[in-house]
């Protein structure tokens, strides 16, 4: 009831402020006259597009110290992902330390769409290990726009709880305005957190009509730290290196040919002390050798051609082919010993392998009728992908056996074939958008020997098709120049990837047996959303008001559906469709430049964001553990005026809620209220050198993260490895040449 009043204030005041404002046009603030591509796939204005975007550019990457995939993601409420400390699961240590993927509106995994130039990301693995998603360094991106809400009816099965993009750099626009046919651009960086150092490269040359970008981000850590837990971190050794290629033909002022090539590249190698014990070998267990040893990798190849020649069907026309591959490659050693004897000495060998060939194509026509303006944007994207796994386990420890397989799915071909369309029309102050995806999505199970040679595997599966009809409809009114209303209907979908469908892990661990089985009649999900907003733009003054509800049917769920007979006693889990549930919110966002007030207070601006959240099963009558508590962030800074070295400070307050409605059999760590203050600066030194730095926690909190605490896998994970990083910083050097 509280939030419900708290809701009602804020949009009565909003609206009252509205009617009240002049309709005399004013000078936008910056993030107003920033555009965005992700809500309607066309150009348009961040603050005059109906739906919940944010948008962050590659200077706000700098200024806010973003080197990974959580950084992106840090100051945005309502945003967040999971972080696995190393060691985090003490009984299955497969994995390093990292990211798996995105949660937003209380779900996450491959219910959120990630794309990196318009091309999806390989799908999250949760079994066995599993992978993440985070197959890139931020350092090479342009900007990232975050669309909350479901996107399927643009963008297809996995964007049905909302769609983070990524968008390479690109130096054309800055060789095009420099006197000069070259640009270098360098970052060096240290961050203090795991003791990283990094160096990020962008090149530009302009020969003609060819343009080539070269980016570069290389990384050398360890750990991050968890040092306000009671558990040190375990030594990690950890190299990454991003490297992307653009190279550009303009056959004229409307066509233009670009060739992408990029390769990442992640190596991790830990040492897991916090899994040893100190056992004396004669009367207990003791494990005397814990360690993993990780590599990531992704290569992608893509070509795209641009016309925006008008042509009877289309003004502009984007056509691009792509592949891609990925991998994570892991080797996990471990020994134990008990009265002296050597009671296991094994090695697993895991490697989760995703492919896609894919043709996007996108057509766009503007036209007039009956005094509206109409853009009409329509196209056809295709893929073929492929997933597969080995799990090699070779067990050496009394007497030993020969290398075991025991793949956690069964290789399978994914495919996918979409027809889109979407009409937005403007008459007067009024917008409407109107879309329509069509797709057909199959699984096809190769039944290989491997994967059904195990024991007590599966029966071999048939294959899964489907059709789907994912319709969106917007509609907004400028109540007047500074001032928009907009209401958004949007079906989600979201197909069973490949472990969903033909997933299979059999566990036989002391204390934890349990089968996981493949299930030939599981079903797509699907989810209803609607969003209702106001969004308010002046010249010192932003404000965003979102109000959402979204219910998914057929949500996808591993559940225990039985037991075998022991001993031992084993658990019979399976992925299967459970029913409804709703998760509904609100999101505010606003910025005000207090200059407005005084030229005494010119150049100081403060902010503040906030997301609430709740979630309901409503086949269980329980809570949903992936929304997380409610969240909020205050900003105030000062950036200076008329100054030949420009320079600015921020200071960001953030509020998190203990989570208070976890599901009725929770057992693990529920983490406390915090808050945490963090302190980011920047200063222009010359025209071509810069500094950012910063200082998070500054009164070095011992907190947790929901999203992070929330998920592990074992009862027997102490709260302690999942404790963020102490007083920490970022310092970086800018060199523009």
């Amino acid at each position: 009831m509280m939030h419900r009043t708290t809701f009602a204030l804020l949009f009565g005041t909003l609206s009252l402020l509205a009617a009240s404002e002049p309709t005399e046009p004013e000078l936008p603030l910056q993030q107003l006259r920033e555009t965005t591509l992700l809500a309607t796939r066309s150009e348009r204005e961040l603050m005059k597009t109906p739906g919940s975007i944010t948008s962050i550019n590659y200077d706000t990457f700098a200024r806010e110290g973003v080197n990974n995939a959580g950084d992106v993601a840090r100051y945005q409420t309502g945003i967040s992902i999971p972080f696995e400390f190393s060691g985090g699961d003490s009984l299955v240590p497969y994995r390093g330390s990292g990211f798996t993927n995105y949660r937003m509106r209380g779900v996450e995994g491959n219910r959120v769409l990630l794309m990196i130039d318009g091309i999806r990301q390989p799908a999250q693995i949760d079994g066995a290990g599993g992978n993440g998603r985070d197959y890139f360094d931020p350092g090479i991106f342009e900007r990232v726009e975050i669309l909350r809400g479901s996107g399927s009816s643009l963008y297809g099965s996995d964007a049905m709880g909302g769609v983070v993009s990524f968008e390479t750099r690109s130096l054309e626009e800055e060789l095009e305005a420099s006197e000069r046919p070259w640009l270098l651009n360098n970052r060096l960086a240290y961050q203090s957190a795991n003791n990283e150092f990094s160096h990020v490269l962008n090149a530009g040359l302009r020969e003609g009509p060819w343009y080539v970008t070269l980016s570069n981000a290389l990384r050398s850590g360890e750990e991050t730290e968890n040092d306000k837990g009671e558990i040190a971190a375990n030594p990690l050794d950890s190299w990454s290196n991003h490297l992307l290629g653009k190279i550009s033909y303009h056959m004229d002022e409307a066509q233009q040919l670009t060739f992408t090539a990029e390769h990442f590249n992640r190596e991790q190698d830990t040492d897991l002390d916090s899994l040893k014990s100190n056992g004396d070998g004669v009367s207990s267990l003791q494990t005397v050798l814990a360690e993993t040893i990780a590599d990531d990798n992704r290569t992608r190849y893509s070509i795209e051609y641009q016309d925006s020649n008008a042509h009877a069907l289309w003004d502009q026309l984007s056509v691009k082919l792509y592949y891609q591959y990925s991998e994570t490659n892991t080797e996990t050693n471990t020994q134990t010993r008990f009265a002296n004897i050597l009671s296991r000495d094994r090695t697993d060998d895991i490697q989760f392998a995703q492919s896609a060939l894919g043709l996007a194509t996108q057509f766009t026509k503007e036209y007039q009728s009956f005094g509206m303006e109409h853009s009409f944007i329509y196209g056809i994207e295709s893929s073929t992908e492929n997933a597969q796994n080995t799990f090699t386990r070779t067990d050496r420890a009394l007497g030993g056996s020969d290398p075991v397989e025991r793949p956690a799915f069964d290789e399978a071909d994914l495919r996918r074939y979409d027809l889109f369309f979407q009409n937005l029309t403007t008459k007067d102050r009024w917008l409407f958008q109107a879309g329509l995806r069509l797709g057909y999505y199959e699984i096809l199970p190769a039944n290989s020997d491997d994967f059904l040679n195990q024991t007590n595997a599966p029966e071999a599966s048939s294959d899964y098709s489907k059709f789907s009809i994912s319709p969106s409809a917007s509609i907004q009114y400028e109540l007047n120049d500074a001032t928009v209303l907009w209401a958004r209907y949007a079906k989600g979908i979201r197909n069973p990837s490949a472990e969903d469908y033909v997933g299979f892990f059999n566990h036989s661990a002391t204390g934890a047996y349990f089968s996981q089985i493949p299930n030939p009649n599981l079903e797509e999900e699907t989810s209803d959303s609607f969003d209702l907003g106001i969004k308010y733009a002046s010249e010192s003054l932003e404000l965003e008001l979102t109000t959402y509800y979204t219910l998914y049917d057929g949500f996808i769920s591993l559940e225990t559906i039985g037991q075998e007979a022991g001993p031992p006693v084993t658990e019979i889990q399976q992925a299967r469709n459970i029913g409804e549930v709703e998760i509904y919110g609100i999101d505010l966002r606003a910025d005000y430049q207090l200059g407005a007030i005084s030229d005494a207070f010119s150049g100081y601006s403060t902010g503040l964001n906030l997301s609430w959240a709740d979630g309901h099963n409503k086949t269980t009558d329980d809570n949903v553990n992936t929304v997380d508590p409610f969240e909020a962030v205050l900003h105030f800074g000062y950036d200076s005026i008329d100054s030949e070295t420009p320079w600015g400070l921020r200071l960001y307050g953030t509020y998190r809620a203990e989570k208070k409605d976890t599901t009725r059999d929770y057992a693990y760590y529920v983490p406390p209220a915090s808050f945490v203050l963090d302190l980011t600066g920047y200063w222009s030194l010359s025209e071509n050198i810069s500094l950012n730095f910063g200082l998070r926690n500054l009164t070095d909190e011992r907190y947790w993260i929901w999203s992070s605490s929330s998920s592990t896998d074992h009862e027997s994970l102490t709260s302690e490895y999942s404790v963020q990083p102490g007083l920490n910083g970022f310092l970086s050097l800018n060199i523009k040449l």
